[in-house]
């Protein structure tokens, strides 16, 4: 499915190979903030999402900054964040949410 588009992977900061900065405050928002700056600097449009761990809450963060721009969004295995406020931001933004297939939709 996502054979012919371009795919970005992306650490998020203190994580994998990206740096830690000591003055960065790790927080879902703040991550969100940067990887919005991120997606509005490669001017693209109909971003698909997907996020793992604390991934799934920037995710879904992150959807809500890019809006309409957001064509897709899922996570997989994301971190706990309490019930409301997770469902209280999936319903506050625009993007389509529905779970995409197993594996077989990043070949």
């Amino acid at each position: 499915m996502l054979a012919k588009h371009r795919r970005i992977l992306v650490d998020l900061l203190g994580a994998g190979y990206s740096g830690s900065p000591p003055e960065f405050d790790y927080s879902v928002p703040a991550h969100a903030a940067y990887l919005k700056e991120f997606v509005d600097g490669l001017g693209v449009r109909d971003v698909v999402l997907f996020g793992h761990s604390l991934g799934g809450p920037v995710a879904i963060e992150l959807a809500k900054l890019c809006g309409t721009a957001c064509a897709l969004w899922s996570s997989a295995r994301p971190i706990w964040i309490p019930a409301g406020r997770a469902a209280a931001a999936i319903r506050s933004h625009s993007c389509p949410r529905r779970n995409l297939p197993g594996a077989e939709w990043m070949r």
